[in-house]
This record gives C-alpha cells, structure tokens and sequence, in this order.
C-alpha cells in the first residue's frame, strides 16, 4: 500500500469513527501528494463540515471534489455540502441542495435538514410541504398503522436538556388536545444525559428504555422537528408550539409538570442555606454565554449569547422591589459581581441536576435570553421574559410572557429596520451570524435600560401592580398586525416600554 492510499485509508476509519479532525489532518495529507485526487479533497470537504469551526467553509471543497469528479456528489458529500451551506448562512442552496437528495430517495435526515432550511428563508408554504413530506417518509411513524414510536432525534432528546423540554412539553400538550401522537412513545435514555432529573420528571408521560440503542428499524420515528394538528395540517415545531400553546391557554389546563413534593422541600432547605428568606419571592436569570455549545461568531449560537453587565440594572431593579434572583447556567461563565439579595448559583457548590429542576419550577418568572431555560420553565408554567430575541422565536412564548425583541441594522442602507421589514424574508427565521453577515445586518443587542424596562414590567405583574393603558393595548395590536408573517399571530406580549419607545419602528 502506497502513503497516499494509507492516508485515504486512515481517513476513512477516522471519518467512520466520528474523529473529524484526525480525518481532516489524514486527508490534508493526501491532498497533498495528490491535489487532484478526488478522494481526498472529497473526504476532507466531509471531514470539515462536521468541525465547528470550519463547517461553513468546507462546501468551497467539496465543490472542487465536484469539479474533480466530472460535477457529481454521492449522497454522503452532498449531505455534508448542504450542511455546510447552511452553517454558512447560505439557506437558499442548503434548501436546494437538500431539496434534491429529498426527491432522490433520501432519508429521513435528508428531509428533515430541508425542512430546517426552508424555515431559515422564512418560505412559509415550503416549510408546511418539507412538514408534510418529513411527516410522510417511509422511516418515519404512520399513525394508520403504528401506535407504538421511538422518539428522534435521541441526541437532542437526551443530553440537551433545553431542546429536551421544549420537545417533550410539546409532545405531551400535542397528545393532551388530541392531535395525532403515538400510544406510546419511547425515549431511549443511553448514554450521556445532560440533566437526570429532569429527565425522571418525564417519565409518567413517556416509556423509556435505558442504556440501550434501539436496533434501526425495529420502530419508526416520530419526528420531534414537525407535527400534524388535529386539523390534519403539517406544521414545523415553532408553529406547533405556538398553536398548542394558544389553545392551552383557551382552555386554562395546566402546566404539563409540577415539582415533586421531595424536591419541593429540599429545594427550600437549599434556598435557606444560600440566604435566601423563607417567605422571600426569587427569579432566575440566565444570559447565554459562549462558555456553552459555542465556537464564535460562525456558529448560529454566537447570536444567542448577550452580554452578563446589560442586565446589572434589572438585577437591582428585582432585588429593590423585594426580590431575589439567582443566576442560572454553567460554572464556565463568567462571575456574577457580588451583589445583595443575588445568588451566583450557576458557580456554587449548590448546582446540581435536581436543584435546577427545582428552581425553574418553583420561581416568580425568569430573565432569560434566547437559551434552553425558557422550555423548561414553561413546561412548568413559570412566566418568562425573553430578551435579546432575534425576530424568530416569539411564537414559542405563552400570553403571560413578555419579550422585547432585537432591532435589526441595515449597514448598507445605514438604517433600522422596521418590525415589519424584520419579520419578512430574508431576514425572518436567520438565526446564523454569517446568514446576517451576507444580508448586510447586523443584531443590535438590547440596551440595559430596555431590559430593565421590560423586567420591571414583569416585576410589576407578578405584585399585581401594573397597569395597561389603551394606547398600550394599541400597540400591542400595530405590532402584531405588523409582524404577523407566519399568519399565527404573536404569543407574549412585548414590553409596554420598548413599544412605547419603539413605535416609530413598527
């Protein structure tokens, strides 16, 4: 065997592995020997695409493999061309790419990668059809023939426990108001598990099955990226969740969780170590940071993250109205600064699986950004304020929320966007760095003052003191009218004060 063709060997083994940067590194080699070898420029196009920090760069290889090879992918290199078209920002050739490996027999990842596409271009009717087809494929559960189903994907199920939450509460207010949701659904809880206790509190309401990986095709999938509602429509998660928290609150149910008694009282004896009175109200706040799933601005998630100093003055703002907050996350972000009637919980010897259960349970409401906490609260039924939202998620919120969110700055045209020019395409739905790059925007992230603003508001609500004039409730309709692309009307309300401020926007 020549070096060249161990090179390509080693690649492949490391590829098949999952160890992408030792494939990258064996296939750079290769490449080297041969820079016109389609194998090797192939293999390192794949390679690249499944490393954070490169994958949007690596369709430029692949379409040079392309090129080498008569301009012709397999399956496996187009998959990994459109992946990495989409970390680029670039949905409108995601979309197609993905496109074509749907009407070629593709699987179910295929069209579920499309139907992801589609709702990043903010292409409504695509995205319903991509639900539709999703929801159809032959992989996927039919609920003519099936009643049992295994629950997909099992790694954002299983050790994300935001996407978790949003997923299982969704599924269980989908099956309470009679939508068509399997018998029985099967998590399949192996390997690592991002949080155990939330996990347990799912348990009465699915069957699961630990430490084992289901045999493939031993039972379909039920697709957690698209519904079908009662009214027999396909609908992508965002709009699902949105349709079934609006008639949840129609018909005044319940949330889907509540604390268990023991955590409930381990829970207060926690507080009293950490200071916090025994009669004292308490909100969680959590501002994303790259300490978690981030590798900088080429990665969707670098939009997410917010800046911990902006929301000082809404912590004071808490704590003078006679509340504490405890802040929420991993030990990796940075300090919270010492302040009174405040408890740096995501950097305490207190943090543990259980006790975060807890507190997004048992708290006033929380302060979040656009982060898996706001899921878990809600399927506790915790009020939320969600800030420094990009113009794609409010549709998720329930009508006892608040949310401001972010304005958009046209670079080219020097300008601010108007809420009804955000909330179209191309911009409505981006949610990747590089996707506003190319469209020459920019997120403007919120100012202290407009989270204390909107916190403030909160704080008034739960005392029972706040108080909406007309002209409020005015703009609270101009706003929805303005921004109602999807056609499902806005959930949450947006803070009284960014509207009254921002009203020259809508």
């Amino acid at each position: 065997m020549t070096e060249f063709d161990a090179l390509l060997a080693e690649g492949h083994e490391r590829l098949t592995g999952k160890d992408y940067v030792a494939a990258a590194k064996a296939f750079v080699a290769a490449a080297r020997l041969d820079a016109k070898s389609f194998a090797a420029v192939r293999g390192l196009g794949i390679a690249m695409s499944f490393i954070n920090d490169k994958s949007a760069t690596a369709f430029s290889y692949l379409e040079l493999a392309a090129e080498l090879n008569g301009g012709q992918l397999d399956a496996e290199a187009l998959q990994a061309y459109g992946l990495s078209l989409a970390y680029g920002g670039q949905a409108d050739r995601a979309a197609a790419v993905f496109d074509s490996l749907a009407r070629n027999d593709g699987s179910s990842l295929h069209y579920l990668l499309r139907l992801e596409q589609h709702w990043q271009r903010g292409d409504m009717a695509a995205t319903q059809r991509a639900a539709h087809d999703l929801l159809t494929h032959p992989d996927c559960w039919d609920p003519a023939v099936d009643t049992h189903a295994v629950l997909a994907p099992r790694l954002v199920l299983n050790t994300v426990i935001g996407e978790q939450s949003t997923r299982l509460d969704l599924i269980c207010k989908a099956r309470a108001l009679g939508w068509p949701v399997p018998e029985v659904l099967v998590l399949n809880a192996y390997g690592k598990i991002a949080n155990r206790a939330m996990l347990d509190y799912w348990r009465p309401h699915f069957a699961m099955i630990e430490d084992v990986i289901i045999p493939p095709h031993s039972m379909k999938i039920f697709p957690t990226f698209a519904y079908r509602a009662g009214d027999g429509d396909a609908y992508p998660k965002n709009l699902a969740y949105a349709l079934v928290n609006r008639e949840w609150a129609k018909r005044r149910l319940p949330p889907v969780l509540s604390l268990t008694p023991e955590h409930h009282e381990r829970g207060l004896a926690v507080l009293g170590e950490m200071g916090v009175p025994k009669d004292a109200w308490y909100a969680l706040l959590h501002v994303r940071s790259a300490s978690f799933n981030d590798d900088g601005g080429a990665n969707h998630n670098s939009l997410r993250n917010a800046a911990l100093e902006s929301y000082l003055p809404a912590i004071r703002r808490i704590v003078e109205a006679g509340g504490w907050v405890l802040r929420m996350g991993d030990a990796g972000m940075p300090p919270l600064p010492a302040m009174p009637g405040v408890v740096d919980y995501a950097r305490s010897a207190w943090k543990s699986d259980w006790m975060d259960a807890f507190l997004c349970g048992s708290s006033a409401f929380a302060v979040v950004t656009q982060s898996g906490l706001l899921h878990i609260c809600q399927a506790f039924g915790v009020p939320v304020v969600l800030t420094n939202v990009l113009p794609n998620s409010i549709l998720a919120l329930r009508a006892d929320d608040l949310v401001i969110p972010r304005k958009l700055h046209s670079r080219a045209e020097d300008r601010i966007l108007s809420f009804r020019e955000a909330y179209r395409p191309p911009y409505v739905n981006t949610e990747v760095q590089l996707a506003l790059d190319l469209l020459g925007c920019e997120a403007l992230p919120h100012t202290a003052m407009e989270i204390s603003d909107v916190v403030g508001e909160m704080v008034d609500r739960h005392l029972g003191r706040a108080v909406y004039t007309e002209a409020d409730e005015r703009l609270q309709r101009r706003f929805v009218a303005g921004v109602d692309y999807h056609g499902f009307g806005q959930i949450g309300r947006i803070g009284r004060v960014f509207l009254r401020d921002h009203m020259h926007f809508l």
